[in-house]
């Protein structure tokens, strides 16, 4: 008997999975090294504010769980930003097991159709890890070169499972997002012809879907040498305190009380991005803060210090954010002591250095 399961638990994971086209060649697309899922929403009878009005509702209503949130919410620009989590049921060899999907969805509404990518996809949970809190890249497991045989033909057992829940959930979102647009607007989903495809929106153009699907800071990697030198350098620039009892007024814009700086080195004080380009976020982002209020050109530095895939996201297309600068105990920055203004100059990885541009005592 055991050497009948021995034999049972060997059988190759290159059984064929599924052969339906959907999932096959080309059904995870990658762009610039990652992959991006991209589906077009055509909603003609509606407008770029009714577009966005609905999935908004529909995206307040659906990213609910510990670790599903918006991130980012433009009505101007139409667009949407929110990290989401999904639990899907995978086989490795005899045994499946619950896997946790996390991703980052964006949404571009534009007049009578509205693009979502789906990006940044990681599982946690994999049954055959001894480690739970191990992550699973998309990049390393699902796409063409991992997922399927050498021909192209059939898709790998266990490789499989993660491959088909995932398109599976991005067509079902697609599905949904179309569907609430209708009836958000008071129209019946049955007397309009659904029409959700996996083509980017026809206004986007290809260069621009791969800048926002890839940031600049991945399509230009420095050397993890550089990296290291650049970030010992920024930092021990970063943590130098004001000087004693001097207040900064720069330009008239800049009312940094004197002793901010210290206070936050010390920790008595902490920092969160509360606003990118002038919208505010659905929730404060925390992180570790320091100010150089003697440099020519005062500067603020912040590193993150949660969801760093994701959020990174959305600070690294960010060109202009706000810090709030909060007592300790104020773990939702709901009162801070300083808001200041920042245009981002430098990025090292989840360290941001930007210059002050504005700041405002509360």
């Amino acid at each position: 008997m055991k050497r009948l399961l021995f034999i049972l638990l060997s059988i190759p994971l290159f059984l064929q999975a599924q052969s339906d086209s959907k999932y096959m060649s080309g059904a995870v697309p990658v762009v610039d090294g990652k992959v991006v899922f991209t589906r077009y929403l055509n909603v003609a009878d509606f407008n770029q504010e009714q577009i966005y009005n609905a999935l908004y509702d529909w995206s307040e209503r659906t990213f609910t769980g510990t670790s599903d949130r918006i991130l980012l919410a433009d009505p101007k620009a139409g667009t949407i930003v929110a990290q989401t989590q999904n639990e899907i049921v995978v086989k490795i060899g005899l045994f499946p097991g619950k896997v946790k999907m996390n991703s980052l969805v964006k949404i571009i509404c534009t007049n009578g159709g509205c693009t979502m990518e789906t990006s940044r996809v990681r599982y946690t949970g994999n049954p055959s890890s001894s480690k739970p809190t191990d992550v699973i890249t998309a990049e390393e497991y699902i796409t063409d070169k991992y997922a399927l045989n050498k021909t192209k033909t059939k898709i790998y057992k266990g490789i499989g499972d993660y491959r088909i829940a995932t398109i599976d959930i991005v067509d079902n979102n697609a599905a949904q997002a179309q569907a609430a647009v209708y009836t958000f607007n008071n129209k019946a989903v049955a007397e309009h012809t659904q029409n959700v495809t996996n083509v980017p929106a026809p206004t986007m153009a290809p260069a621009a879907q791969q800048a926002a699907a890839v940031p600049a800071a991945v399509q230009q990697p420095a050397t993890q040498k550089e990296v290291g030198q650049q970030v010992a350098v920024a930092q021990q620039t970063m943590t130098q305190p004001a000087a004693d009892n001097q207040a900064m007024a720069v330009k008239g814009k800049i009312e940094i009380a004197e002793d901010i700086a210290k206070r936050l080195e010390s920790g008595e004080l902490v920092a969160f991005i509360t606003a990118v380009e002038g919208k505010p976020l659905k929730r404060a982002i925390a992180g570790k803060g320091a100010l150089d209020l003697n440099a020519q050109s005062p500067a603020a530095s912040f590193s993150l210090e949660e969801d760093v895939d994701n959020i990174l996201f959305i600070l690294e297309m960010a060109n202009n954010y706000t810090i709030a600068i909060c007592n300790a105990e104020d773990s939702s920055a709901q009162n801070p002591v300083t808001l200041i203004e920042c245009k981002k100059t430098r990025q090292f990885g989840k360290l941001f250095i930007g210059e002050i541009t504005g700041a405002k005592a509360r």
